[in-house]
């Protein structure tokens, strides 16, 4: 057979065009009476929606790289005919870098085969136009990280889609961009979309636009007068469900408009769904959140906005937005309109099919929720690739995914996802020896210990799943990581802090640790190099797995040599390591510091009984640490399980317990809650499944490798000693 790849050729409407744009494709093609199996290859820069005859399809654009460009497979068979069809394409070009996406040329890829012959690809004579439905262009952002939200309107659909549809004047033939690219298949499952969840209308009334001309959706939602009215006043029973098959019927006769407030029940993340009924053509503007602690939905928080524009118009109408999840559990919608019919406004889950291992389970109910509120919370936090949260970034980050990945070898014992959120990660390997923040992406700032997090993660990976070929095909990057920190030890045998403009000298969220005291070649942090000790020891295991020895004995010797400098930021007045050393810096002792030199070797025994005991103790004079980095307390504490097994345990229950009687169905990016950083903590963020790996590491004792230790008093299990 003539290879698709060979045929098809990447194409958009015009090069030039490409800030938040959207492009219809239409291609027809015929077949035979008899196809046997038809199948379509699609990809896109930097996502697409596609339908056959109509009929929409599921499949989603993964993360990737120019240079690592994924198809998607997808089995039509079902969907086509003998004799005419047509393939419509919409192609989405964000059109600017985020933590989500890394800008290139716009454009989308595709070919159609029927019993492995090509009878359609995309090149030069297929049909194109802007789109009429999907606003292009300047519109609200959603958030830095995923870029822009977008608008719709429904009175310029003409039905391109379908077999039947002839094209106008303003169709045109695409342009070849003339990109060449190696193309990969989907290194994953494809995500599952599945039935719009069960919602609830729990609160309903008439709204005052007080800044109709403020053109962001958010900000009009957050600054809207709302009135509230009984169920009753407005038309309809209390507590009705959604979807209503006859429609749930609202009306008010006051203001601007009538708002309707929509509970999912719990924390969902996917695409959003409306199936309404306007007495006339209307704008829509639908807000989404988390949390209602503003009294409605939190849709403007600082410059973010988590709202959209829907333009509807007369009559029934159904809509799904394809491009981009929603992560939330409330839907508003504020409706220019004194009565509408609403069958549904929600969210439709795109999941990721893992595959859940039997679930941990004690004599404790309250320890028994925390685990499954925990593996839903990773299930939220995986789509294409482990993402931080799915509401305001669904970023990959090297320092959390490390995490979550770990906690999901646990809960659901998967290899490939892992494997191709570290691949991903892999491939944004800087100049400078460092990762990206986020992949794939181009971000203009990097923190230097998270690309020593990713060395971690590989060695654990490979621990975890024994596939050596994964393993060095990663070295290159952990010895490249490892190159860098090794060039910049000083006299001293430390590293001292990344100076350059765009290095976030990061560790945590708390005071002290969080990148924000300046920092020069000339001070020396304690949580970067014990960091750097974790990665040396990891690098070691990993390059002995790989019949490295020379490699491996390098690492252990430079392990070695920086355990004993570290005993310079180790203060004995105080009984801790300082966090940081150099002129002009202010004593800072915190946990973080401590559990990472506990961990990584720097204690030496009596150092490390004082600080474990210091650790525990409520009055401590540690600066706390924050749910991102309690693995590290806790590993540190269960270097001694017999001590210190039951305060980690119930200091998970009351952590997290916490969250849990204050109402969460995912676990929160900070104790805070939703109030942190400025009015936009998650309250859904992979970092805090953390409870799993306490669970099955230590009640069950169980190693990556699949051995288990001896348990001992207490119920947990007593690490192995190297």
């Amino acid at each position: 057979m003539t290879a698709p790849f060979d045929s098809a050729r990447w194409i958009w409407h015009k090069p030039s065009e490409g800030l938040n744009c959207y492009v219809d494709f239409r291609r027809p093609f015929t077949l035979p009476a008899e196809s046997g199996k038809v199948t379509l290859f699609i990809s896109a820069d930097s996502r697409y929606t596609a339908f056959v005859n109509g009929k929409a399809l599921t499949a989603s654009q993964y993360a990737d790289y120019p240079t690592y460009k994924v198809y998607d497979e997808v089995d039509i068979t079902d969907l086509v005919q003998g004799g005419e069809n047509v393939l419509a394409v919409v192609g989405y070009a964000q059109g600017e870098d985020s933590s989500v996406y890394r800008l290139e040329q716009a454009g989308v890829w595709f070919a159609v085969t029927a019993d492995d012959k090509t009878v359609a690809v995309s090149d030069g004579e297929t049909l194109c136009r802007a789109s009429r439905d999907f606003v292009s262009g300047e519109v609200e952002r959603f958030s830095p990280q995923l870029s822009f939200g977008f608008r719709y309107n429904a009175a310029a659909k003409d039905g391109w889609q379908e077999l039947g549809y002839t094209a106008g004047a303003e169709w045109e033939a695409a342009t070849e961009t003339g990109v060449i690219c190696q193309m990969f298949p989907r290194p994953i499952a494809p995500l599952l979309r599945c039935e719009p969840v069960t919602a609830h209308v729990l609160a309903q009334g008439v709204f005052f636009d007080k800044q109709p001309l403020i053109e962001a959706a958010g900000t009009r939602m957050h600054e809207a007068a709302l009135g509230f009215r009984t169920a009753g006043e407005m038309g309809f029973h209390f507590n009705s469900q959604l979807p209503c098959e006859n429609g749930l019927p609202v009306t008010g006769n006051e203001g601007d408009g009538i708002w309707v407030l929509i509970d999912l029940g719990r924390e969902e993340a996917g695409v959003l769904q409306l199936d309404i009924d306007l007495p006339h053509d209307a704008t829509v503007l639908v807000g989404f959140g988390e949390h209602l602690d503003d009294q409605r939905v939190r849709a403007r928080s600082g410059g973010r906005q988590f709202a959209t524009v829907y333009e509807g118009v007369a009559g029934r109408q159904q809509f799904c937005y394809p491009f981009k999840r929603l992560g939330c559990r409330y839907v508003q919608l504020h409706i220019y309109a004194k009565t509408a019919t609403i069958y549904y406004a929600g969210v439709a889950p795109t999941e990721y099919p893992f595959v859940t291992r039997p679930a941990f389970r004690c004599g404790d109910s309250l320890h028994n929720r925390i685990y499954d509120v925990s593996c839903r919370t990773l299930e939220l936090c995986h789509h294409e690739h482990y993402e931080d949260c799915p509401w305001r970034e669904q970023a990959l980050y090297a320092m959390d995914s490390r995490n979550q990945m770990l906690f999901g070898y646990y809960a659901f014992g998967e290899v490939k996802a892992a494997q191709a959120s570290l691949r991903l990660l892999s491939l944004g390997m800087r100049e400078d020896g460092l990762l990206e923040l986020c992949a794939p992406a181009r971000v203009p700032v990097t923190i230097p210990a998270f690309s020593l997090c990713f060395i971690t993660a590989v060695a654990e990976q490979v621990a975890f799943s024994g596939d050596l070929a994964f393993g060095k095909e990663m070295l290159p990057t952990v010895s490249r990581i490892l190159q860098t920190y090794a060039a910049r030890k000083a006299e001293n045998g430390l590293v001292p802090c990344f100076d350059f403009a765009g290095a976030w000298n990061f560790y945590e969220w708390s005071d002290g640790v969080d990148g924000s005291t300046p920092a020069t070649d000339k001070i020396f942090e304690a949580p970067l190099n014990a960091f750097w000790a974790l990665a040396l020891a990891d690098a070691a295991t990993l390059f002995e797995k790989l019949d490295c020895q020379a490699e491996a004995d390098d690492c252990r010797k430079q392990l070695a040599e920086l355990r004993q400098a570290m005993q310079a930021f180790w203060n004995e007045d105080a009984g801790a390591f300082v966090t940081r050393l150099g002129e002009n810096t202010a004593p800072h002792y915190g946990e973080l510091t401590q559990a990472l030199a506990v961990c990584a070797g720097a204690a030496d025994d009596r150092q490390r009984a004082l600080l474990c005991e210091r650790l525990v103790a409520p009055d401590s004079g540690l600066v706390p640490v924050t749910l991102s980095c309690t693995i590290y307390k806790y590993d540190a504490l269960c270097k001694e399980p017999e001590k210190y097994g039951a305060w980690v345990l119930q200091n998970v229950a009351d952590i997290w317990g916490n969250m849990l009687f204050n109402g969460a169905t995912s676990f929160w990016e900070t104790e805070i809650g939703a109030w942190d950083f400025h009015c936009a903590g998650s309250l859904c963020h992979g970092w805090s499944a953390v409870p799993i790996y306490i669970y099955c590491r230590y009640l069950l004792g169980e190693h990556l490798d699949g051995t288990k230790d001896t348990p001992v008093d207490g119920g947990v299990y007593a690490p192995r000693r190297a």
